[in-house]
């Protein structure tokens, strides 16, 4: 097996369990062993096509979810649709200013999480955090 093979099975079985984030490679690693990915808007860089409008930002620039309103709609709707914390209580989602939704426990969280950054705005410190888990 080419060591370049037995890389790429690696970090694709053993990232997921590892990482949170979509694993990132150039795109022409990704064209030379012919996997479906979406190219970001700026830099080398293309993520897998299933991280295209899923709600999460995995382009640098974005780019992955800026052209998503359906989806978007959708996904506020089905993601949170029946779902529950670890308490039991109901998961609060929060919309974004462009109509992505995320989980409540997102907003407010210092970490940027909607394309439109309303997610970190007017947040004072104060806020009550809903449980994510």
């Amino acid at each position: 097996m080419k060591t370049e093979v037995a890389f790429i099975l690696a970090i694709t079985i053993c990232c997921p369990l590892l990482c949170s984030a979509a694993i990132k490679f150039s795109c022409e690693e990704h064209q030379l062993w012919n996997i479906s990915t979406f190219r970001c808007a700026t830099r080398n860089e293309c993520v897998l096509k299933r991280y295209e409008c899923d709600s999460v930002l995995d382009c640098r620039d974005f780019s992955d979810e800026d052209h998503c309103p359906t989806q978007h709609a959708e996904n506020c709707v089905k993601d949170f649709e029946g779902k529950n914390s670890s308490s039991g209580e109901p998961l609060q989602r929060f919309q974004c200013g462009d109509s992505m939704c995320i989980m409540g426990c997102q907003r407010c969280d210092g970490i940027i999480d909607c394309r439109d950054l309303s997610d970190e705005i007017n947040c004072t410190g104060d806020e009550v955090i809903p449980p994510c888990v």
